[in-house]
């Protein structure tokens, strides 16, 4: 049945396109109408005996395609393949996949390696061929990676290559080819490192007898997370434990780091592993991390009279996350327990400053009046985007305009300079007399087209300045899609393999020179693609540019949601 939802898929996508044809490429679709038959027939011949019952329907379905793509079909429009060097900047590109593509997706699918070298070939230079050549590999995995590493030698920078080189990885670790996963992985393209790389390599190492020294402190330090790790790490976690390379200290340190993360019954059960590997003194350890998470603030009073002279590295590092507790659950207290510090505990500014940054960060999110104070009193070290909003939000929200002003002016230009805080800004001008001030800032905000400048206009009792909304700019676009990778991204749109597509626009728009983009982002528009247009305006930042903004705030039920209009007004 897949096999059958896969052959009904590529008729579907031939239907859909000849639907979509210009009248002036009647013609054009008569002469290729042979062509294409020719080419479904022989990829379905290579297709599976169990197909034979399918083949009378789609090829009458095939025949039929054309007959009626043009009797709903609107004004003509003028499309240009994208191959040819036209000069004209309002012709629209036709990226109809070749037949040839649909023959080798199919080819893929069946497994068929001599009919997907055959479409291959026939591609040509197309960008699509190196594409069919990714998929079969990816598609098709076997043990040989003699094929993957030609291809990635090939294509180092190929915008797939990366996917291509971690799944086969994945595939190689799975059947125990650790030699052939270490050849692998010193291909280019160098991956990202994450987890499960790190875990596979140490355990291909592992096999191997080429584990290192630093691999294996690397491993330890892995283990030593606060959390429970992905069964991929399982093998390496396993010979450390074997090879008793699971100290008590590195379980006293898992065990902390799992109760910072919040995760007491994950701390618990390492407790009870270590304590059945005759780990001692685990049990108390733990217990006095439960005592401090569950009341933070009678361990912070116990130790404040307890403590009069240094606690210890490992007490010390308890009770500065007890403060941290405690600020999350109630800042007053923690704020109080904080000015008592002993200088004897040698919790140095630093660490004071961030407990005061939970504590006050809490205040505010919790509406306490005490937040501006505590957030203006935050050393510089820890100010952010974050306290600086918080602690303007904790003037305004008591209307307290003169301290607003000095929290906007405080906050780094970047955010004072945002349409939100200048309109604020403005507000608190207004509220404490200097009116002229108020109206300038409003003045200069009121074409800026979003919220707080429609709000700007409101105050200065003015009309909306809606912007003229122009065409769109033409240029020529010729340059940008001479570029392979960009070819890619709108074949494979066309052909319905939406997330690739996504993928490789997102790598073309890395690729192109900066002056490229607009021409890019008239493509996309020209092909309805109205979520890669977003981001193609908003890496130019012109997300405020009238010109974009037809691109920017699509429209394509217009027609639709105007006559349901007139209609019910009539």
């Amino acid at each position: 049945m897949a096999r059958c939802r896969f052959v009904l898929s590529i008729i579907s996508l031939l239907w859909s396109q000849a639907v979509q044809m210009p009248t002036l490429a009647i013609i054009q679709a008569a002469q290729q109408q042979v062509e294409i038959k020719m080419n479904l027939d022989r990829s379905l011949r290579n297709l599976s005996v169990q197909w034979k019952g399918l083949l009378l329907p789609i090829m009458v379905l095939t025949a039929m395609v054309f007959a009626p793509a043009h009797a709903d079909a609107e004004a003509p429009v003028s499309t240009i393949s994208p191959a040819t060097n036209h000069a004209s900047p309002n012709v629209i590109t036709d990226w109809t996949p070749p037949p040839a593509f649909l023959a080798g997706m199919a080819a893929i699918a069946q497994g068929d390696s001599a009919a997907v070298n055959a479409a291959i070939a026939d591609l040509k230079d197309n960008p699509l061929a190196t594409y069919l050549r990714f998929r079969f590999l990816l598609d098709s995995p076997t043990s040989d990676t003699a094929p993957v590493i030609a291809f990635l030698q090939k294509h180092p920078d190929y915008v797939f290559s990366a996917q291509l080189k971690s799944q086969t990885l994945n595939s190689l670790i799975r059947q125990q080819q650790f030699a052939d996963y270490q050849r692998l992985l010193s291909v280019a393209p160098e991956l990202k490192s994450n987890l499960r790389l790190s875990c596979q390599g140490w355990q291909a190492a592992l096999e191997l007898g080429t584990l290192t020294a630093q691999q294996v402190k690397d491993a330890e330090q892995f283990w030593a997370q606060g959390r429970n790790q992905q069964s991929y790490c399982d093998p390496i976690f396993k010979w450390l434990q074997a090879h008793d390379k699971l100290t008590p200290n590195l379980y006293r340190q898992r065990i902390k780091a799992s109760m910072i993360a919040g995760n007491p019954s994950f701390a618990s059960y390492l407790v009870r592993a270590g304590t059945s590997r005759k780990i001692s003194g685990l049990d108390a350890y733990f217990k006095r991390w439960d005592e401090a998470y569950k009341d933070p603030q009678g361990t912070l009073q116990q130790a404040l009279q307890r403590y009069h002279s240094y606690p210890g590295h490992d007490e010390q590092a308890l009770l500065i996350q007890a403060f941290k507790w405690l600020g999350r659950s109630d800042p007053q207290a923690a704020h109080d327990l904080l000015a008592q510090l002993p200088n004897s505990w040698r919790i140095n500014p630093d660490e004071q400053a961030e407990i005061a940054r939970v504590f006050a960060l809490k205040a505010a999110y919790t509406r306490m009046p005490q937040a501006y104070d505590w957030l203006m009193a935050l050393p510089a070290s820890v100010q952010d985007k974050e306290t600086r909003t918080w602690t303007a939000r904790a003037a305004l929200r008591v209307q307290d305009w003169a301290r607003l002003k000095v929290a906007i002016k405080a906050m780094p230009v970047d955010l004072s300079q945002t349409p939100q805080w200048q309109y604020w800004l403005a507000r608190a001008d207004a509220e404490l007399g200097k009116n002229q001030e108020a109206k300038a800032r409003w003045q200069a905000l009121v074409h800026t087209p979003d919220y707080y400048g429609l709000l700007a206009a409101d105050r200065l009792g003015i009309a909306y300045p809606w912007p003229k909304i122009p065409p769109l700019p033409t240029m020529n676009t010729r340059a940008v899609e001479k570029n392979p990778t960009v070819q890619l991204a709108f074949y494979l749109k066309a052909a319905g393999l939406t997330d690739d597509a996504r993928r490789a626009f997102l790598s073309a728009l890395k690729e192109i020179p900066p002056e490229q983009i607009p021409a890019l982002t008239l493509l996309a528009e020209q092909s309805k693609w109205h979520d890669r247009v977003s981001i193609a305006i908003a890496r130019m930042k012109k997300q405020d540019d009238p010109h974009w903004f037809a691109a920017r705030f699509p429209t394509p039920w217009e027609s639709t949601v105007d006559a349901q209009a007139r209609a019910r007004k009539d």
